[in-house]
């Protein structure tokens, strides 16, 4: 599976042609998520809270609060993509 924010990524690291090359050449399936679904679906920061807090210091934790101060919701663009191959209807 490959998110469209990824590949609009990789396309500016490796340029248009070789990420289409890439994807086309992929053995495993790819799939393709609209930036919006993304957008709408937020992953809330008090789950990575509560997720790790049974430990003082736990780095996915920590490195998610400075990357993202309070309040932090992220975009889930690759839970939606994956939840889409789940269940496409």
């Amino acid at each position: 599976m490959v998110q469209t924010g990824f590949s609009t990524n990789l396309a500016r690291q490796i340029g248009m042609p070789a990420a289409r090359k890439l994807a086309a050449d992929r053995p495993a399936p790819n799939g393709w998520n609209g930036r919006e679904a993304g957008m709408e679906v937020r992953y809330p920061a008090w789950n990575i809270d509560r997720d790790f807090a049974y430990a003082r210091h736990r780095p996915i934790k920590e490195s998610y609060q400075a990357c993202n101060p309070a309040p932090r919701r992220r975009p889930c663009w690759g839970l939606t993509l994956a939840a889409a191959h789940v269940s496409p209807s």
